[in-house]
């Protein structure tokens, strides 16, 4: 057995009873509990610690990650493509925006950290302290991606948030990046309850996530309330809704600080500004070299003015301590 999975049985446990896992004897391509019958299938190297009847929004994004982490032609992730601006100072506004948190998660070498809905994009710069970098995430597709690019480091496990197989407080950091708000609106509240469950007494944990009431979601908001009245007028109230392609539905700042507040007994939670645009404004803007530039150093110098006033961001950072 090799060091990672050894350190997989110290930190994994059954989703139905909470008790260790151990490998079936016949070999290392399931787990069994050591407290009920459950067993646990491992494809590829990947313990799949999954409840066949998962809630139908956790079904869906599933479902849409299994293809959105395969690589198109041009050898980007699918995903990848709908969710992020992909230009050179697109990429340069969300990566230096994001890097800024990462001196929150610095510490003394710790020893497992979670890195929560990571897909087939693990946080390796926020992990870089960790001994072990434990990837969960619904998709089989992504954690084979992110295994690849954090190598012997990396456990990780097909799992979900709202039942992290994992043991209670043994992660020494956990990072939860924009995945809380793809979850059922009414369970996202569970979703912050496990992730307190398995963060380590006094551990730091640090969530990237929307915030629906900004100026600019709000005016985009009202721009397509407008659009489908106007088509319905048109067309007839036959019409029918547009769902998206990936369930979104974000709680606003103060239920969050007050979710997490009372998820997090005793700790400190604090909110601050991410990044103020979204992918809808920023990448017409970016993606032309000159203007990109010019635009980049004015939105620096904005978002710099306004570090204390987090309700003016569009994504926002908590961070549990």
């Amino acid at each position: 057995m090799s060091t990672a999975e050894q350190d997989l049985l110290r930190i994994a446990c059954c989703i139905k009873c909470r008790s260790d896992l151990e490998f079936d004897e016949g070999g290392e391509s399931l787990l069994r509990c050591t407290g009920c019958p459950a067993s646990y299938p491992v494809v590829h190297g990947v313990p799949v610690l999954l409840d066949p009847d998962a809630d139908e929004v956790s079904s869906l994004v599933r479902d849409f990650y299994a293809s959105g982490w395969k690589r198109k032609d041009g050898g980007a992730l699918a995903a990848r493509e709908i969710h992020e601006d992909l230009s050179d100072y697109g990429q340069q506004y969300i990566k230096t925006n994001e890097d800024r948190f990462i001196s929150f998660l610095e510490d003394e070498r710790v020893e497992f950290f979670l890195d929560v809905g990571c897909g087939a994009q693990p946080r390796v710069d926020f992990g870089i302290h960790g001994d072990r970098h434990v990837c969960l995430d619904l998709s089989l597709e992504g954690l084979i991606e992110a295994r690849q690019i954090l190598g012997d480091r990396a456990i990780c496990i097909c799992g979900s948030i709202l039942d992290i197989p994992l043991k209670d407080g043994v992660a020494d950091q956990v990072i939860a990046s924009h995945t809380l708000y793809h979850i059922d609106r009414d369970l996202q509240p569970v979703a912050i309850s496990e992730i307190a469950r398995v963060r380590a007494p006094h551990g730091k944990a640090l969530i990237f996530y929307v915030n629906p009431d900004s100026p600019e979601r709000r005016f985009y908001s009202s721009i397509v309330a407008a659009g489908r009245w106007v088509k319905r007028m048109i067309r007839g109230s036959s019409l029918p809704v547009r769902e998206p392609a990936l369930y979104y539905s974000p709680h606003s700042i103060s239920f969050m600080m007050d979710c997490l507040a009372e998820k997090f007994p005793g700790a400190k939670v604090s909110v601050q500004p991410l990044r103020v645009l979204i992918k809808k404004t920023s990448q017409p803007l970016m993606r032309h070299h000159l203007l990109g530039k010019w635009v980049l150093r004015l939105l620096f110098a904005v978002e710099a003015r306004m570090r204390s006033r987090p309700r003016t961001a569009s994504y926002v950072s908590y961070l549990i301590e």
